[in-house]
């Protein structure tokens, strides 16, 4: 019986240790699981963050559109008129001024016309040079989502991972003492 008893008694201290070094893999998966779950958090804030200047960049780029829209829409339509009517050339506007006064005005309604159209040009070169750079960084921003939406899947994965291997832990832990409480009872 003492033979039996020491025997037990041995194979109780055995599962006691099995007990600690389970007990002391619970408290690391307990702090790696902290860890990974305040990524988790930073990532999601991250998350919402790019989203949120996604929908705002997205509705930029619709701005820029309509914007290029209408610049071209006018260059159009100014094309149109130009090649529709008869340029005035410079005989024909001194020509048919009546005075000096009279040539002075329309040359300078011509160069307020000419200034006009560059304008116009130019406003829709700047509205397309836009448009282009709007894009390519809608197309960054979408790429770091992508990237963030992969690596937040990630850590969600291996939370879920971890919190399993923590309650197997927790369960073998938990079947330890059982066993070794089962044995000093057998030993009493």
């Amino acid at each position: 019986g003492r033979a039996r008893e020491r025997a037990l008694a041995s194979a109780a201290e055995r599962l006691a240790r099995l007990e600690r070094s389970l007990a002391e893999d619970v408290a690391v998966l307990q702090r790696r699981l902290a860890g990974v779950r305040a990524d988790l958090a930073r990532d999601e804030a991250e998350l919402g963050e790019t989203q949120a200047r996604l929908r705002s960049e997205r509705a930029r780029a619709q701005r820029l559109s309509r914007r290029l829209a209408e610049g071209r829409e006018l260059l159009a339509r100014r094309l149109r008129e130009r090649y529709t009517s008869t340029p005035p050339d410079l005989v024909t506007v001194v020509l048919s001024s009546q005075d000096l006064s009279d040539l002075l005005e329309r040359a300078e309604f011509l160069r307020r016309i000419q200034r006009s159209d560059e304008r116009i040009v130019a406003r829709v070169r700047d509205a397309r040079a836009a448009s282009r750079a709007q894009a390519r960084r809608l197309a960054a921003l979408e790429d770091r989502q992508r990237d963030e939406v992969i690596a937040t899947r990630r850590r969600r994965d291996a939370l879920a991972g971890m919190e399993a291997a923590l309650q197997e832990r927790r369960a073998s832990l938990a079947r330890a003492r059982a066993a070794r409480e089962a044995a000093l009872r057998d030993t009493r």
